[in-house]
């Protein structure tokens, strides 16, 4: 258990998203002035791939799914 000067643990997924030429896709938040790998904070009852998908499409407009 984290004591209580501790900083919350944040949960969070993310892709790494090449194009041909090798080249990484990043995303920056309006205001930030640093570039990240796109995704997201996992929600409660949320799995790392669920909140991957839902990450990927509310920022990208991405429909992407997780293979089994």
């Amino acid at each position: 258990m984290p004591s209580p000067s501790s900083p919350p643990i944040i949960h969070i997924a993310t892709a790494l998203i090449f194009n041909g030429e090798g080249q990484t896709l990043l995303v920056r938040k309006k205001g930030s002035h640093f570039f990240m790998q796109a995704g997201g904070k996992i929600d409660a009852q949320e799995t790392a791939d669920q909140a991957l998908v839902r990450e990927l499409h509310e920022e990208l407009g991405i429909a992407a799914c997780m293979n089994e």
